[in-house]
């Protein structure tokens, strides 16, 4: 659920609810949990593109604890959480995910080799589906 501020139609907060089945057809009613609440959960103070960035950043110099976090968050809370130590390579990708506009913008951010058979067949297939301002 995006939560918007009426008047200017920003938003303020991003929650996502979820629903345990097994449990609501053991009650017969169905229950909606709260289970990420990003301003609160990430401390972001307030939803605005400054602090998603930080957020971003963050996740990369934490020696993976909220990156782990994020992604089982990601995972809508259903994946185990990995107790494998985070790649700083998957860090730097989810980074540049977050942060970048168009998968050009990625691949600089990330390093990725432009040339590579699969980064054409990428840029072919999808492209940018939103071209930079000028």
């Amino acid at each position: 659920m995006l939560e918007l501020d009426e008047a200017t139609m920003l938003p303020l907060n991003w929650k996502i609810y979820k629903l345990d089945i097994e449990k609501a057809n053991a009650s017969g009613v169905a229950e909606w949990e709260l289970s990420v609440d990003y301003v609160n959960d990430y401390q972001l103070g307030q939803m605005s593109p400054d602090s998603l960035y930080n957020l971003a950043k963050r996740m990369t110099e934490d020696h993976g604890q909220l990156f782990q976090k994020f992604n089982w968050d990601k995972s809508r809370q259903v994946e185990k959480k990995s107790k494998k130590p985070v790649r700083p390579r998957s860090q730097l990708y989810e980074f540049c995910g977050l942060t970048s506009n168009t998968s050009q913008e990625f691949r600089d951010c990330a390093g990725v080799d432009k040339k590579s058979l699969r980064n054409k067949l990428w840029d072919w297939m999808i492209g940018d589906w939103k071209k930079p301002a000028k």
